[in-house]
């Protein structure tokens, strides 16, 4: 027996034409619907794109309530976060003003350091890989710049290094010979030469 299709906006071949543009199981499901609007049997329907019985008459239901949109998946629930949503922008804030030398004792965030962060000030335990979830989802990266010690010295800094770019333009090796080899090992002047 033929199944009667009440919506309209769309006709077989349209829904065909949709059906190109997607994925596998939205693919199906409206073929399954173009070949019902064709009139053929739910069950035979069914079977040529390879769906249940009961699975045709779901989604030609869902089709009827919700039209092409109601043929996509919906997004499920899933398990709840084991973060506040509060818990977890309070450490974002912490992390984005950086750390305090003399409050956290290092001089940059890493991820040990917010499971650190999270156990003492919030009470949550959460393992390394949870808590590098946790910084992803908010586009936080573990990848941190060079730190910088708080005792750190610029001005002896720049000094080392105005220094050894001194010595290293009196480096002996800077100038090479001109019969000298330039591989990378060392040869005896004669051994350079080509013999006939």
């Amino acid at each position: 027996m033929p199944v009667h299709v009440f919506r309209t906006e769309h006709s077989a071949a349209d829904l065909r034409r949709l059906a190109r543009h997607e994925t596998g199981r939205v693919c199906r499901r409206l073929l399954l619907i173009a070949n019902l609007l064709d009139g053929v049997e739910r069950e035979t329907a069914a079977r040529v794109v390879g769906l249940g019985r009961q699975a045709a008459y779901d989604w030609h239901n869902r089709y009827e309530e919700e039209g092409v949109a109601g043929l996509r998946d919906r997004r499920r629930a899933g398990r709840p976060r084991r973060t506040p949503a509060a818990v977890e922008q309070a450490l974002v804030d912490r992390i984005v003003e950086g750390p305090v030398f003399e409050r956290d004792a290092i001089v940059a965030f890493r991820g040990v350091d917010a499971q650190r962060l999270l156990r003492e000030e919030h009470g949550l335990t959460l393992s390394l890989s949870a808590v590098y979830r946790l910084l992803h989802r908010n586009r936080l990266s573990w990848l941190v710049p060079r730190p910088r010690h708080p005792r750190s010295d610029a001005q002896a800094q720049e000094e080392f290094r105005q220094l050894s770019d001194y010595n290293s333009n009196e480096s002996p090796r800077r100038g090479r010979a001109v019969n000298e080899s330039r591989c990378g090992s060392v040869t005896r002047r004669g051994s350079g030469r080509r013999t006939r």
